[in-house]
């Protein structure tokens, strides 16, 4: 039986200067290469001849899933992975991605996919059969998943292959951000006016803190809260998708309230949710760092100490730095042991963060305090 063909397909915008390192990541993963671009310059083409890609200039339109749906059109070979620019495999993709592609019976395959350096990795969906229906939808955040959901038993299936981010301009970043504000709220109003609820979801989070990031935090504020309602008033599921885009949502406005020195606020939130979040690990370290911060120390060694004997083993269900599960878990266990008063605990955690940060002046010196505290308790204890 001939193996299944598999075609790259991308839309080239302002991430340009990334395309060589992208394109030479694949490795010969793919059959073909089809470029196409809203803002064609010499570069480009040099670029997309060089790999020998096609390259098509198209109009843009404001709408992302109008440019992913035209890369794809005409496009013959059996599946399609889309990514942009600005990614990267750190490890030559080709042997897993024919292997997973063989006799597979899958609609769409997903990619671990880490999209800050230093964060944890998700599932991120980025290939499809080609020819089956499946369509991109959204002005901005364009997914398939609502077409794939059309289609009868459609399920994705999951490669361990390793995805990046490589943009590493965080001012360029900052840049497109602030620029994508008023495709943001009109995909808001488009998903609320259909009910997509997941796009609420992802467009309503990054909506609210693009808002905080271009410097109106209350309207963002009061965005991600209204995001974070949804939940309340929709229908328990227990889909891969859905709980982590819940997650993300509830995260960024967790995080928006301990940043601001509101964890009381961050507390009551978590325990809003508990019945419907609890079971889930990223829930877990929100409400932990959010009871630690609270002053609810019992209660935040327990979930800490959870993720503790479970770090090496956890895929979160959401991205965070992944420091959240080795040097910061061991900081925040430190913290949680010291105010309890179990000084040669609080010393073994922060001896941990000081040998994984030897110029961390800030750990030498929770040691040196927790020594001290223990001697003085000793001294008392023996009067």
């Amino acid at each position: 039986m001939k193996p299944p063909t598999l075609a790259l397909c991308m839309v080239l915008r302002d991430q340009g200067k990334f395309l060589p390192h992208c394109l030479t990541s694949i490795g010969g993963a793919v059959d073909a290469l089809y470029l196409v671009t809203t803002k064609s310059n010499p570069a480009q083409r040099q670029c997309a001849h060089q790999f020998g890609a096609s390259l098509r200039l198209i109009k843009w339109t404001d709408d992302f899933s109008a440019a992913r749906t035209a890369s794809i059109r005409d496009v013959p070979e059996d599946w399609i992975l889309f990514l942009n620019p600005d990614e990267w495999f750190p490890e030559p993709p080709k042997e897993a991605l024919r292997r997973a592609l063989r006799g597979c019976r899958h609609a769409a395959l997903a990619l671990q996919y880490e999209a800050i350096e230093g964060y944890t990795p998700v599932w991120s969906r980025r290939l499809f059969k080609n020819h089956s229906g499946i369509r991109f939808e959204g002005l901005i955040h364009e997914h398939i998943r609502s077409s794939l959901a059309e289609l009868p038993n459609a399920t994705t299936g999951h490669i361990p292959v390793r995805l990046v981010n490589g943009a590493d301009d965080q001012q360029s970043n900052l840049g497109k951000l602030c620029r994508s504000l008023p495709l943001l709220r009109r995909e808001w109003d488009r998903a609320v006016q259909a009910k997509d609820y997941l796009q609420q979801l992802q467009v309503g989070k990054a909506l609210g803190l693009t808002l905080i990031l271009s410097g109106d935090a209350a309207a963002g504020e009061l965005h991600l809260i209204q995001t974070v309602g949804l939940l309340a008033s929709h229908s328990c599921k227990v889909g891969e998708e859905q709980v982590s885009l819940e997650l993300e949502a509830l995260a960024a406005l967790c995080w928006r309230y301990l940043k601001t020195n509101r964890a009381r606020v961050a507390v009551v939130l978590c325990r809003e949710l508990e019945a419907r979040m609890g079971r889930r690990a990223a829930f877990r370290l929100l409400r932990g760092v959010a009871l630690l911060s609270a002053g609810e120390v019992p209660a935040a060694l327990k979930d800490l100490r959870w993720l503790e004997t479970r770090a090496d083993k956890l895929q979160l269900e959401i991205a965070v730095p992944r420091s959240h599960l080795g040097v910061d878990l061991q900081y925040w266990l430190g913290q949680c042991y010291q105010q309890l008063g179990n000084f040669p605990k609080a010393r073994q955690k922060y001896l941990a963060c000081a040998k994984a940060n030897p110029d961390h002046l800030e750990y030498r010196a929770r040691v040196r305090l927790v020594e001290v505290l223990a001697k003085n308790f000793e001294s008392t204890a023996r009067s």
